[in-house]
């Protein structure tokens, strides 16, 4: 027998099949897989917020494909299926007292709708929803987002509604210059009837604090204030009004510290302003700077914008010359030297840490702008308001 024998090469049917991936997009969805066969090589998917789950013969998810599934002639849709992973959500307020917030707190899933309800109490004013990490993530009280692939917890803040406050205490201790005491006339004019000023001495508060100023838990003001004279007339506090002063900061009272009260030497030996510099968390070093009569608005917030808005972060205003005198300031500074020599932290116009604050007013021995006038009357209204809120 002579000749070629030819075989008939037998192919498998093969069924077209569409795959579903339920939220996700695939490159490539369609797959021939053989009638009879295990299916296998499906594709592996990854989801923002699920773990993949596998892949299923019915919509409805009940028939999970296993390496021992076959494909049969009926099978011309396969799909994805999904675990939504679960994320924590935790909501809260800075202080029950300030106000509430909504209860919607607990496990949720990716691209769930959130709304958040922030509700003060009488007194207080919503001031914005705030991350883990301090930042504001929201100025709205009623806040909407969708639930990230993470973990969320959000704080609810408050501020004291500082539109409330009708009468401020203030005690105003100055050098006993004939220029020095100012600052009752300048709050008579932008207190917005609202700040009222005792001046008295430096000489005569140090020789009887207590008479003046009160005592623990029984004082007489809300705000002290020392100043305003270069190198405040070379005068500084005594042992017991300094430590005086020192208790009514400790028991969250706001104290303003004008030009060179806290100071490097030079302005003569003041030990015991010094000596509250940890109180406005101030280093006391040697250096000098040029100066300026301009200043640049460097922080926002309610100081900034009551009574007077006087603008937002690089406004300039215009005050008498002034420098920074071996300052350097660690709290929250406000308003920068427009033209000193430096722009770091050793160049502050006004700084405040908690219920304190230095103001380098005062260079110029009883002169204010009306700008440097306005920015006084703010920052009384609001370390009375931060005294008020702790």
């Amino acid at each position: 027998f002579s000749g070629v024998i030819r075989i008939n090469e037998v192919r498998k049917a093969v069924n077209h099949v569409t795959l579903h991936p339920n939220g996700v997009t695939l490159e490539n969805d369609h797959m021939d897989i053989p009638i009879g066969e295990t299916i296998e090589d499906l594709p592996e998917m990854s989801r923002e917020g699920y773990n993949f789950d596998g892949w299923y013969l019915d919509e409805e998810l009940t028939q999970e494909i296993t390496a021992d599934t076959l494909m049969t002639n009926n099978i011309e849709n396969i799909y994805a299926g999904w675990d939504a992973i679960p994320y924590q959500l935790s909501v809260s307020s800075q202080n029950t007292r300030y106000g509430n917030v909504n209860s919607v707190s607990g496990t949720k899933t990716f691209e769930d709708s959130i709304t958040l309800v922030a509700t003060p109490t009488t007194g207080y004013v919503f001031s914005g929803w705030k991350d883990e990490n301090d930042k504001i993530v929201s100025s709205n009280s009623t806040y909407t987002f969708s639930m990230p692939s993470h973990n969320v917890t959000l704080k609810a803040t408050f501020t004291f509604d500082i539109t409330t406050i009708s009468n401020i205490k203030v005690l105003n201790v100055y050098p006993q210059e004939a220029q020095a005491n100012t600052f009752q006339t300048w709050m008579n004019s932008y207190g917005s009837g609202k700040i009222n000023v005792t001046p008295v001495s430096i000489e005569n508060f140090n020789s009887n604090p207590n008479s003046y100023l009160g005592s623990s838990n029984n004082w007489k003001y809300h705000v002290v204030v020392f100043g305003f004279y270069d190198c405040n007339s070379s005068k500084d506090l005594s042992a017991s009004s300094s430590s005086l002063i020192g208790t009514f900061i400790d028991q969250g009272h706001g104290v303003i510290f004008g030009h060179d009260t806290i100071t490097a030497q030079g302005c003569g030996t003041h030990t015991y302003f010094n000596s509250l510099a940890p109180k406005v968390n101030l280093t006391v070093g040697s250096r000098s700077y040029t100066g300026s009569t301009r200043i640049t608005i460097y922080k926002e917030g309610i100081f900034t914008t009551y009574p007077y808005n006087i603008g937002n972060v690089g406004t300039i205003l215009t005050i008498p010359k002034t420098h920074v005198y071996g300052q350097t300031a660690n709290g929250d500074i406000w308003l920068k030297l427009t033209d000193d020599s430096v722009m770091d932290n050793q160049n502050f116009y006004l700084t405040t840490y908690r219920n304190t604050a230095m103001i380098q007013t005062g260079h110029s021995n009883g002169s204010a702008t009306d700008d440097e006038q306005k920015i006084l009357a703010n920052i009384i209204f609001y370390l009375y308001s931060y005294d008020l809120m702790n």
